[in-house]
């Protein structure tokens, strides 16, 4: 769940939980927690989502990777990515064309 909770209105919350999951992806593990907390508790997990910084260090990770998963995770729903703009974001749209995949729009 994103940090808005309920408030949200569309697919935001979709647009959140899709960031989460790439970079999950990516690091190998849940994202909001530290290596060692391997069974965080729910209060810790909303602390950090809602009250945290930026989930992991990406430096190694492509610009468009980066930008992607920043869109998918701002935190204000009101301007995190839709799914129109992601659709056409450079990241999807290289791994798209890379990868065979014809007619996003």
């Amino acid at each position: 769940m994103g940090p808005e909770g309920f408030e949200q209105d569309g697919f935001a919350g979709d647009v959140w939980a899709l960031g989460v999951v790439v970079l999950e992806c990516y690091v190998g593990r849940y994202p909001f927690v530290n290596e060692e907390d391997q069974r965080p508790d729910w209060a810790s997990i909303m602390w950090a989502v809602c009250f945290g910084g930026p989930p992991v260090e990406m430096e190694k990770a492509s610009h468009e990777f980066r930008s992607f998963v920043g869109r998918c995770l701002e935190k204000d729903w009101r301007k995190r990515g839709t799914v129109e703009e992601l659709l056409c974001h450079p990241f999807f749209a290289s791994t798209a064309a890379a990868e065979g995949i014809g007619g996003v729009v």
